[in-house]
């Protein structure tokens, strides 16, 4: 607290926690960080209040964790004009008839250290202006604390898939997105057409969900024409395999395209299980370097 009085000019700031009876002190202190960016907010630590054990709830109330509210931040952002990024570590609660929070983000990030499962209006909210204005660029969500749906529909709000075609401004939605999950069995084979769908301005696409049907993912992404960096971290071996050629030429359709990075998951310990995982792994190795060949054969010839 005292340190980000001392530091007014502030362009970074991450604030793993503050106890509540430094909190009124504190927001004195952020309303004066004019130039604030990057805000980071909780640590990603599971256990409250580490700290306190076996005390009066009273003491819990002056010397525990404080929790942040949406008024807190919507009070804060109007003296924050140049923030464009954040990253949520920890949640932000809000009441029905809460203001929307005044701020237009370029990026943002969701991991909360505890477990959670939000919806796709708690996301939205947090977002405030920043889904009405289309400022949103970067996106990285962890996809297991979100409702079964909630990315779709948030990605239907912010993607820029209804935004209509590119002006002279430039994209009008999102260009980078990952998802990490700690749910390594439930395969989403549609997420792939959904972020086609919804995202057509995308760069930058990492996916850590499970996917199965690589070339169904394939092929609906090709159609992202402005998507340079593609990784896809959790497949899974498909009933039948594949031809190596098949996923080659899927790979070549993307208009883009220079780096891929594409790695199986492990679903199971049986033999099989085992077994399937290796062959995938050989097959999209395989895959890569033949496209890799094929990119730098075209790009040394006259």
């Amino acid at each position: 607290m005292r340190l980000v009085a001392a530091c007014p000019n502030l362009r970074a700031l991450s604030l793993p926690f503050v106890v509540q009876a430094d909190k009124p002190a504190l927001l004195s202190a952020l309303r004066r960080l004019a130039l604030l960016e990057q805000l980071t907010l909780g640590d990603g630590v599971a256990l409250a209040d580490p700290w306190v054990v076996n005390v009066d709830v009273a003491v819990l109330d002056e010397w525990g964790v404080a929790q942040w509210w949406r008024r807190d931040l919507a009070a804060l952002a109007p003296h924050w004009p140049r923030l464009r990024r954040v990253a949520l570590h920890a949640r932000i609660r809000g009441r029905d008839g809460d203001e929307r929070i005044p701020w237009a983000l370029d990026g943002f990030e969701l991991a909360l250290g505890r477990s959670a499962r939000l919806e796709a209006q708690y996301v939205a909210a947090v977002l405030g202006r920043s889904v009405a204005a289309g400022t949103l660029r970067r996106l990285t969500l962890c996809e297991h604390q979100l409702e079964p749906g909630a990315l779709v529909e948030l990605l239907g709000a912010v993607g820029g898939g209804g935004s209509g075609e590119e002006g002279a401004a430039g994209a009008t939605g999102l260009e980078e997105l990952r998802t990490t999950t700690a749910d390594k069995v439930t395969r989403h084979d549609d997420l792939a057409h959904d972020v086609a769908r919804t995202c057509p301005h995308l760069r930058v696409l990492a996916l850590e969900t499970p996917l199965g049907d690589l070339l169904g993912a394939l092929g609906a992404l090709s159609s992202l024409r402005h998507l340079r960096r593609l990784a896809l971290t959790s497949l899974v071996a498909p009933r039948e395999r594949t031809g190596v050629a098949r996923l080659v030429a899927a790979l070549e359709a993307f208009p883009q395209l220079d780096e891929v990075r594409l790695a199986s998951v492990g679903t199971g310990m049986s033999d099989d299980a085992v077994l399937e995982r290796l062959t995938l792994d050989v097959d999209l190795r395989t895959v890569l370097d033949e496209w890799h060949a094929r990119r730098r054969a075209r790009a040394g010839a006259p």
